[in-house]
């Protein structure tokens, strides 16, 4: 068996399966006896350290011995032992030592797998616990070092990205240790960063000057000085790229000098040479613009073993396949003997000649190379072909690389591959080109021309006359706008249009056709998307699979995994224009919708259930199909279907994921469009009386669930109710949101209705939950109790694991009053259940409760829970009940005496955005800080609401995590 202690308290079990023990003792006693190792210790010691009876250890380590059996848990004398465990701290220990008397190379992979060990803060939820605390720092310094270490040997490598990209996260957790700033600030200098490397020592500088009124060390502000002095790094050389390949001398070769350097591409480099050693006939397949030719040629140019020559014979030019073998003998100079053919003269030249051709652009003449490579590899043949096409050959013996369009960047820091493209060839056209003064929009402009080199270039080439944004901000029209290729460059990739339109024109019709309607598609999409949108075109389900595999062979459409598809922007952009040219793109939109309308009302069905998570991931990632779908209905005047999608959606995602929502134009559209005090909610014409219910329903759903408004949303469903005294969502609204406004005597008759009108289970279930919510605010705890049981049982049957989140909450909330600490146990369940379904709102409830009970429990516990949220919030961009964790935010930091810091996010706290207890909670809490504070508090209180959400975040993250230091012994 096997414990983790480099994070969350669990293990590993014999299957291999990763086991949480469920109760909070039980963790904690195999928490302790794993850091005491092989040492005995006392059933009294253990108690001690647990704040709890004798007895209660005994109870604690007999659930244990039900989990890891009974012999691991020795009892030894008065006392217990762990028998025959392995710790992953042992491991990191171990990993650590054995890195250390390695090369640097070595080194690095061995420490990147000590620091995969971990997971979180050493020891999890107990860290700050008085008998874990010194094991917990003792780790977490190691850890520290470690990365460091690891840092400073991909430094010396010269992998100065991954070294920036490690830094920042490790600083991220670690931010007053001056090791890891210098290393960072090295690494950037060496990437001629060298303006970010000085306001990385600023900002330090200022972090410790506020915090801990100290200076960076000297060698630190050495390092400044060196840096501003124009000063790189003792390993730069180790980073200087070999972008220009040293001339071949001797070996007969037509290969054209490269104009420009080599932009990335070292593992498909490697990949390919490696092809080219072990097989005749290497294809490199792709999109058009991808850089097949640029890849081929630069491998070709390391080719050393091809002593008899490197030839590229360029096949664009060719009007047909029966020319390519006399395009390949001319380009040679082979000629014939006696009555043999082109393809015969050029397979005997194969065989007795060690040398590489390289068939390029061989896309439109498929039927002749194939014939003619295939005499070649027929003669045991000494010389390898590699050829470039849209799509594969498809004959014996080809070993086929498809090549994808660049790494995409994923942050402004992330200096990918397409960025180091972009701002290259930007430099070509501009060499006083700034890379870093607007680099949110480069990052835009890499990843919307999905990072396809020759798009990538072409919008380079505008900054001779446009800055990056003005370029962004033009994007839509990509096809207009990305014409300035260079003029010695062939026809189809003078621009991204002829690009686009080479591939386009090779297609027969049907495949036209599905080409120009799948491209209405905007994000992945499977094969019975694909039939839907081309139903009415006359290809059915089976002919579609036939021309979708035709549209994947031929780069027109990527294949993302075995069920799924999808079309880069660009294509999708050429396609689009097409079908609108000819005049059929109204009736595929208005199909497009429509079938993303059923797709809305078959999720919200199979919301919660054992295929929940793969219904949630499935419409998360064609969200911005439904807001195409959405937008489309509005735009011709189908409301109906638009307030389908947008209802179904939301009680998809209401128990999971509700953030994508959140950015979904078609979305505030709807909201925007509809006049909703209007009993036709303003709309031109009369509308069903269900669509105004459902609509309704959606905006007091919306008004309370993501505008933070239940005073909006009371009113809206009202009038829903109004409308449909049996309306289930309705009813449930006005339960919850009275409960949120403090008005508990009104929670728990419409939360009965609810139920009682249920129709399906999801609603079912959230009328339980609003009934067993309700009971607790009334204090009705045994009758709570029974419903949450119930509510259970419902969710057993279903075998929903979001829905058993749910049950923990109502069960940990129902519990709180009376037991914390049980209730403590059961909100870990949930955010544990929450974490592993990815259910965002569940576990954003889960965390408001856990705060509000560790307030009276654990102000450290509490402490370290709202850092983790704002954290995430941080991380992931979402904002869901923020404003309720900014108001406990300002609670923890009061009792904690950081009472400047309270007074500032007291500013930003959205009073609409938090029920009534957590309202009266702030309020308390701002008398406080007025008194105490005094005059400061208004300017204090003003500073706080001039900042914006990220700026609030960090300072709400670096004001926990300041105490924790100073907290720490």
């Amino acid at each position: 068996m096997r414990i983790r202690l480099l994070g969350s308290v669990e293990f590993i079990d014999g299957a291999g399966r990763t086991v949480v023990p469920p109760g909070v003792g039980q963790r904690r006693v195999l928490a302790i006896l794993a850091i005491h190792g092989h040492s005995v210790v006392s059933i009294d010691r253990l108690a001690a350290m647990c704040e709890v009876s004798a007895g209660a250890i005994r109870t604690a380590v007999s659930r244990l011995r039900r989990l890891v059996g009974e012999t691991t848990v020795a009892t030894v004398a008065d006392g217990y032992v762990l028998r025959g465990v392995e710790l992953d701290a042992a491991e990191f220990e171990a990993l650590l030592a054995q890195a250390r008397g390695l090369d640097a190379r070595s080194a690095a992979d061995v420490l990147g797998k000590a620091l995969a060990l971990w997971s979180g803060q050493a020891l999890g939820e107990f860290a700050t616990e008085e008998w874990a605390r010194a094991e917990a720092v003792r780790l977490s310094e190691l850890r520290a070092g470690a990365a460091e270490d690891r840092a400073e040997r991909l430094v010396l490598l010269g992998a100065f990205v991954p070294a920036v990209a490690e830094l920042t996260a490790h600083i991220s957790a670690f931010p007053l240790r001056d090791r890891a700033r210098g290393l960072l600030m090295r690494a950037l200098a060496a990437q001629g960063r060298q303006t970010e490397a000085l306001r990385e020592y600023q900002d330090y500088r200022r972090l410790l000057g506020e915090e801990i009124g100290t200076e960076p060390s000297r060698e630190l502000r050495e390092l400044d000085a060196r840096i501003a002095a124009g000063w790189h790094d003792v390993a730069e050389a180790a980073a200087q790229r070999t972008d220009e390949v040293p001339a071949r001398r001797g070996v007969p070769s037509n290969l054209p000098s490269r104009p420009t350097s080599f932009v990335g591409r070292e593992r498909e480099l490697e990949e390919l040479s490696a092809c080219l050693n072990a097989h005749s006939l290497v294809t490199i397949f792709g999109t058009g613009g991808v850089g097949k030719t640029r890849l081929a040629l630069e491998v070709a140019a390391m080719s050393e073993w091809a002593i008899d020559g490197v030839w590229l014979v360029e096949l664009g030019t060719l009007r047909g396949g029966s020319h390519v073998a006399e395009a390949v003998a001319a380009t040679i100079g082979i000629g014939r003997q006696g009555g043999e053919s082109g393809e015969q003269s050029i397979a005997r030249w194969c065989t007795s000649n060690r040398a590489l051709i390289v068939l390029d652009n061989c896309e439109h003449v498929l039927a002749g190379t194939a014939a003619m490579v295939q005499q070649i590899l027929g003669s045991d043949p000494r010389t390898v072909v590699l050829a470039t096409s849209r799509e594969p050959l498809m004959i014996d013996g080809e070993h086929v690389m498809a090549l994808e369009p660049l790494p995409l960047p994923t942050d402004e820091a992330d200096d990918s591959d397409a960025v180091r493209l972009f701002v290259g060839r930007a430099r070509d056209e501009a060499p006083n080109f700034d890379a870093y003064a607007d680099r949110a929009a480069i990052v835009e402009i890499c990843v919307r021309l999905d990072g396809i080199p020759l798009a990538i270039e072409l919008a380079a080439a505008r900054m001779r006359s446009l800055s990056p944004r003005e370029v962004a901000d033009r994007l839509h029209e990509r096809l207009r706008l990305l014409t300035g290729g260079r003029r010695t460059a062939t026809e189809r990739h003078k621009t991204l249009r002829a690009t686009v339109a080479w591939s386009y024109d090779l297609l027969d019709e049907a495949h036209r056709t599905c080409f120009e309607r799948l491209s209405f598609l905007a994000g992945t999409f499977g094969l019975d998307d694909a039939a839907a949108i081309v139903a009415d075109a006359g290809i059915d389900e089976w002919a579609v699979l036939d021309v979708l595999t035709g549209l994947v062979d031929r780069s027109l459409v990527v294949r993302t995994s075995d069920h799924f598809y999808r079309m880069l922007q660009t294509l999708r952009s050429y396609g689009e224009e097409r079908c609108t040219l000819a005049g059929g793109a109204d009736d595929v939109r208005l199909a497009h919708a429509r079938w993303f309308q059923s797709k809305a009302r078959t999720a919200h069905r199979s919301a919660f259930g054992p295929d929940e998570i793969t219904t949630v991931n499935d419409v998360l990632a064609q969200i911005a199909d439904y807001d195409v779908a959405i937008t489309s209905a509005l735009e011709h005047d189908d409301v109906d279907c638009a307030v389908g999608i947008a209802f179904d959606l939301y009680e998809c995602l209401i128990g999971s994921q509700m953030r994508p929502m959140n950015a979904m134009g078609s979305i505030s559209r709807l909201l925007a469009e509809l006049q909703w005090s209007e009993p036709n909610l303003g709309h031109s014409r009369p509308l069903p009386r269900d669509t105004v219910i459902r609509a309704l329903n959606f905006a007091s759903g919306w008004s309370y669930a993501m505008a933070g408004d239940p005073h909006a949303a009371r009113a809206l469903a009202e009038q829903a109710v109004q409308l449909d005294p049996t309306n289930s969502f309705g009813h449930g609204i006005l339960s919850h949101t009275a409960l949120i406004l403090g008005l508990e005597d009104l929670t728990l008759i419409p939360a009965c209705a609810a139920l009682e009108y249920a129709q399906d289970p999801p609603r079912r279930l959230m009328a339980y939950l609003y009934i067993g919510f309700a009971l607790g605010a009334l204090g009705q705890t045994n009758e709570a109790r029974a419903v949450a049981a119930e509510f259970r049982q419902w969710t057993d049957r279903l075998r929903s694991r979001v829905a058993a989140a749910w049950a923990d909450l109502l069960f940990g909330t129902i519990e709180g009053p009376i037991d914390p600490q049980r209730a403590l146990e059961y909100l870990d369940s949930a955010f544990r259940l929450a974490r592993v379904t990815a259910s965002a709102v569940a576990e954003n409830f889960i965390q408001r409760q856990r705060v509000a009970l560790l307030l009276d429990v654990s102000l450290d516990d509490a402490r370290d829970v709202s850092r983790q949220v704002l954290e995430r919030s941080r991380e992931t961009g979402d904002r869901g009940n923020l404003p309720m964790f900014l108001c406990y935010v300002v609670v923890i930091l009061h009792r904690l005496s950081d009472d400047d810091n309270a007074a500032r996010i007291s500013g930003r706290v959205d009073v609409l955005g938090i029920n009534h207890d957590d309202a009266q909670l702030l309020n308390q809490t701002v008398q406080q800080l007025r008194v105490r504070l005094g005059p400061r508090f208004e300017s204090l209180e003003r500073e706080g609401t001039e900042l914006g959400v990220i700026e609030l975040l960090d300072l709400g993250i670096a004001a926990l995590t300041i105490s924790a230091i100073r907290a720490a012994p």
